[in-house]
């Protein structure tokens, strides 16, 4: 298997004694850099990253899709095995997005709408939490009054009757309230009529709290058509729809391992790119990435550089519309394979933008933009991701144009 990887340019590392010896290298299927493992004295494979996996025979013809199977075990001198024995490429149930959610009672509708409304104009009210979504978050004044963010001041318990929810008792047998905790008033509407309220409490956990009742739907804002992009939070997707919605949808699913309903599965095959930028943990992006190579052809993996999140970007001075725009080049169905980015130049750009800022103001904000960018464009260059590589130049660019006399 190591034979087979090496004769089409791959070279894999030992990374562990188990199973007789376990070697990495960069999938040839998502070209993961590190995600890809093999077990020659197992015979196997499988990447962790587009969940990709298989024997001998599979990998080659990975490398030669158009061998059948009988042909690619002659080209590597194995004997063909019955399909019935072939144990890691058994097809695997086919996945069908879920219906989506029939809308909430009109008792929950009409309490949820009242909420919002109260709350959006508690937070209007209230300078200093509006400067704080600007500081933090990067939303505008526009951005909360367009998503209808609001402010609850303190904890409210209201009859769950009212809202059109079955009786649930307490330990002591007494019918339980609906707890409205103070925090950040976060609604979802499909519409324009409001299926979610969920409330991201300042401390405690959780730190979000979802109103019974509510929708479990993704979240959809933006009016673009070009492309969608799928994240986690709605926040995030507010900033994404607030700085690019003319290009993208912003879909937020709430958490890596949500998947879309039929709503947002035909926004998703309507022939736009899609961009997957859940989360940069392990346990985010990386691991829900096989279930959106294998569903949707059109999606690709498009982190943000910096940070792990949308807003971590924009916090680390990432324009939030160039990278959107960047990844949407890599999915323009006429544009041509995107050209791999050198070393040499990101360094050549981080040597123009140096000669830039010595021409700055010392401590201005547009230099300690400059600077961001230069440090997270050498760390692309050193991490040898394309993906980052490409975007931070980008950003870079942008930065040096935007800042040079």
């Amino acid at each position: 298997m190591l034979e087979i990887l090496q004769g089409h340019g791959i070279t894999a590392k030992k990374a562990a004694a188990t199973d007789g010896g376990e070697w990495e290298s960069p999938c040839p299927s998502c070209q993961g850099s590190d995600r890809f493992r093999i077990w020659p004295e197992k015979g196997r494979f499988w990447c962790r990253g587009c969940n990709i996996r298989g024997d001998k025979i599979d990998l080659y013809r990975l490398f030669n899709p158009n061998y059948t199977y009988p042909e690619a075990c002659r080209a590597i001198g194995e004997v063909p095995k019955p399909l019935a024995d072939r144990e890691y490429h058994r097809p695997r149930p086919t996945w069908t997005p879920t219906a989506t959610p029939d809308p909430r009672p009109p008792s929950w509708q009409e309490k949820a709408a009242a909420l919002v409304e109260w709350a959006h104009k508690e937070l209007l009210a209230d300078p200093a939490r509006l400067a704080r979504l600007s500081s933090c978050r990067g939303l505008s004044l526009e951005s909360v009054k367009r998503f209808r963010l609001g402010w609850n001041p303190s904890d409210l318990y209201q009859d769950r009757a009212e809202w059109g929810l079955s009786l649930e008792l307490r330990d002591d047998g007494k019918p339980k309230r609906l707890w409205i905790p103070t925090g950040l008033v976060i609604p979802t509407f499909r519409a324009g009529v409001v299926v979610r309220v969920q409330v991201r409490r300042p401390e405690g956990e959780p730190r979000y709290v979802f109103l019974p009742g509510s929708s479990t739907e993704p979240a959809t804002v933006g009016e673009g058509t070009t492309g969608a992009v799928i994240v986690e939070s709605e926040l995030d997707a507010f900033l994404i729809a607030q700085e690019a919605g003319d290009l993208v949808a912003a879909v937020a699913i709430r958490s890596a391992t949500s998947k879309p309903d039929q709503g947002t599965h035909a926004l998703f095959t309507d022939g736009r790119a899609i961009l997957i930028a859940l989360d940069g943990d392990e346990a985010g992006a990386k691991a829900a990435w096989g279930f959106w190579h294998e569903n949707y052809p059109a999606a690709i993996r498009w982190p943000v550089p910096m940070g792990k999140d949308p807003t971590e970007a924009w916090k680390a001075d990432i324009p939030i519309r160039a990278w959107v725009v960047e990844g949407l080049l890599q999915r323009m169905p006429l544009a041509k394979e995107p050209r791999a980015i050198s070393c040499g130049e990101i360094r050549e750009i981080v040597a123009a933008a140096c000669k830039v800022a010595c021409q700055m103001e010392k401590g201005s904000p547009a230099l300690s933009r400059l600077s961001v960018l230069m440090d997270g464009a050498l760390e692309a260059e050193q991490s040898g991701d394309q993906e980052k590589m490409r975007v931070a130049m980008a950003c870079l660019v942008e930065a040096i144009e935007e800042a040079a006399p």
